[in-house]
């Protein structure tokens, strides 16, 4: 089972983040175990992200970034039939700027901005890119698909 961590306040209970994150990992990468750390910030820290990251001097609503992959331990805390299940363990963070989305979300309640751009990040961890129209696309797909699978429309 994938863990998520949680820094600062969504706009809603972190169970909800977990749920949503464990959802998307088991359908987009069923052999990965996931930790995922979660950061609400402010635009100031968002910025610095962004530019350290991405060599950008902006505010940006979210990013994601996978800080390492690697084979599980033999000696992790999983049961051998969880150990058997996942091939190898991602280490990631997504960091969401609570101003911008505030900002950005137009009629759209906050928890509905948070919850799609929060879709958004977890694509990009499971290997979805958006640089090729393409990719871009297929990704779009996907968001659209899970929004409405959180919504229960599915």
């Amino acid at each position: 089972m994938s863990e998520v961590y949680v820094n600062g306040e969504a706009p809603f209970p972190e169970e909800r983040l977990r749920q949503i994150a464990r959802l998307i990992f088991s359908a987009e990468a069923p052999q990965t175990l996931f930790q995922l750390s979660v950061s609400i910030v402010n635009d100031a820290e968002m910025q610095h992200y962004n530019w350290m990251y991405r060599g950008l001097r902006k505010a940006t609503d979210v990013l994601s970034f996978v800080s390492g992959r690697m084979s599980l331990p033999p000696d992790s805390e999983l049961s051998a039939s969880e150990r058997g299940r996942y091939a190898s363990l991602v280490l990631c963070d997504i960091l969401i700027d609570i101003k911008q989305l505030d900002r950005q979300r137009g009629k759209n309640t906050l928890e509905s901005e948070f919850i799609s751009v929060y879709v958004h990040g977890l694509l990009h961890l499971t290997g979805y890119d958006h640089i090729r129209s393409a990719d871009a696309k297929k990704m779009k797909e996907k968001e659209e698909h899970y929004l409405k699978v959180i919504q229960g429309d599915i």
